[in-house]
C-alpha cells in the first residue's frame, strides 16, 4: 500500500478495505497490478497497510485480499479482503528498508514486501557542547588532568541506511540480513582546546560516550520487525607520558566522501569471524587544518579521537535480537609535545 501512498487521498480499514486515489495514473496502476486476484477463484494476496491510513501507530498490518472491484470515475478501488495475523498470511518474507524498491514479483511469490526510506535518513545536524569531556585522576604528586573544548563546533549532512532481511516462516529461517551504511554531506567544524597539566608517568586510557542522536520513533513491522536506531558521538584519550602544563589549540574542517560505504552482513553472524563480515569502503575524510597555538611547558605524549558510533537494534519475529554498530573515527589527533627553557619546540601529526 506504501507504493501509493503519495497518491492516495483517504482509505477506510474496517472489514475491507476501501482506497481512494487523488492520481488516475497511480489508479490505473493498482487496478491493473491487483486485478491479478480476480483471474481465478483460488487467487489471493497480501497487502501490507500504510499505518497513516490504516493501523495504530507506527504498524503495519497484513490483509489477506482474495477479490477486488474498481470505480475508475470516482478512483476507488475496493478491496474485499481480512486483516490477518502476520504468521496467517505467508511462508517467507522479504523486509528492504532505506533507498530500496519493492519485487515486482512479490505478490505471486507469497513474500511480504516491505520498503521504507525516510526513516532511516538520519540527520546530524547538531552543535557540539563547549566543553567535550574533562578527566582527573591521581594525588599531588602522580596525577594527570585533561580538559578538551570544542568552540563553535558541530556535525552537518545525515547518514543513509539500508537494509535487507530476507527469511521463512515455516520453518523459521534467515537467510539474508545486509545493513549498509552511506554517508549523505558528513561535514564537522572543529576548533578544538586542549588544556594539559600534571606529573604522570603510567599509561592512561579513557572512552567518552558524549551524546547520543536517537531516531524517536523506531520503525517496525507489528509481529515481525522492530528497528531501533541510534547515533552516538564518542571520544577518548590515550596518554604515555606527561611532565608539565600545556595548552594546545587548534581546528580542523572534515568532510567524509560520498561514494563511502559501510556495511555489515548478520545472515551467519560468528563473533569470531565479525572481522570478515564487514564492508569498509572509503571514509578516509579529507580536511583542512588550522594553524596550531602551543603554550606550553611540557613533556607530553598524547593521542585523541572523535567518532561517529550508529547503530541498530534488531528484533525479528521475536526470535532474535541483535545490536549491530558501525564506529568510525572522523578525526584522530597523535601529539608528542615538547617544551624547554624559554623556547617551545612543537610537533603535531594528524591521521584521520
Amino acid at each position: 500500500m506504501q507504493r501509493f501512498s503519495d497518491d492516495i487521498t483517504s482509505a477506510e480499514c474496517s472489514e475491507s478495505l476501501t482506497i481512494t486515489f487523488g492520481q488516475r495514473s497511480s489508479f490505473e496502476q493498482a487496478r491493473r497490478s491487483w486485478d491479478w486476484v480476480n483471474q481465478q477463484p483460488s487467487r489471493s494476496f497480501v497487502l501490507v497497510s500504510d499505518p497513516f491510513f490504516c493501523g495504530t501507530g507506527n504498524d503495519r498490518e497484513p490483509w489477506l485480499v482474495v477479490r477486488t472491484a474498481a470505480d475508475a470515475s470516482r478512483l476507488v478501488i475496493h478491496l474485499e479482503a481480512t486483516k490477518k495475523e502476520w504468521s496467517e498470511v505467508t511462508y517467507k518474507y522479504k523486509i528492504d528498508f532505506g533507498a530500496v524498491g519493492t519485487s515486482p514479483d512479490a505478490l505471486k511469490k507469497r513474500l511480504i514486501p516491505i520498503s521504507k526510506d525516510e526513516s532511516f535518513k538520519v540527520p546530524l545536524e547538531m552543535p557540539f557542547p563547549p566543553s567535550l569531556f574533562s578527566f582527573r585522576r591521581g594525588d599531588d604528586k602522580n596525577y594527570v588532568d585533561f580538559q578538551l573544548n570544542c568552540v563553535d563546533c558541530g556535525l552537518t549532512g545525515m547518514l543513509l541506511f539500508e537494509g535487507h532481511i530476507h527469511g521463512a516462516i515455516l520453518p523459521l529461517s534467515l537467510d539474508r540480513f545486509e545493513i549498509t551504511m552511506k554517508p549523505v554531506d558528513v561535514k564537522a567544524a572543529l576548533n578544538l582546546e586542549f588544556l594539559l597539566s600534571g606529573s604522570y608517568k603510567p599509561d592512561l586510557h579513557k572512552d567518552f560516550d558524549l551524546f547520543g542522536i536517537p531516531i524517536l520513533f523506531p520503525w517496525r513491522v507489528k509481529g515481525i520487525l522492530e528497528l531501533g536506531p541510534q547515533v552516538r558521538l564518542q571520544a577518548g584519550f590515550a596518554l604515555e607520558s606527561l611532565e608539565g602544563k600545556a595548552k594546545l589549540t587548534t581546528g580542523f574542517s572534515v568532510a567524509v566522501p560520498e561514494n563511502s560505504i559501510l556495511g555489515l552482513d548478520l545472515t551467519h553472524l560468528n563473533p569470531a569471524d565479525s572481522d570478515k563480515l564487514v564492508i569498509f569502503e572509503g571514509w578516509e575524510p579529507t580536511f583542512e587544518t588550522k594553524e596550531p597555538t602551543l603554550d606550553a611547558r611540557v613533556t607530553a605524549t598524547l593521542k585523541t579521537y572523535l567518532q561517529i558510533s550508529p547503530a541498530f537494534d534488531f528484533v525479528v519475529f521475536g526470535q532474535r535480537g541483535v545490536t549491530a554498530g558501525f564506529p568510525f573515527k572522523f578525526l584522530d589527533l597523535h601529539m608528542t609535545m615538547t617544551a624547554g627553557h624559554g623556547k617551545t619546540t612543537q610537533r603535531l601529526q594528524v591521521a584521520v
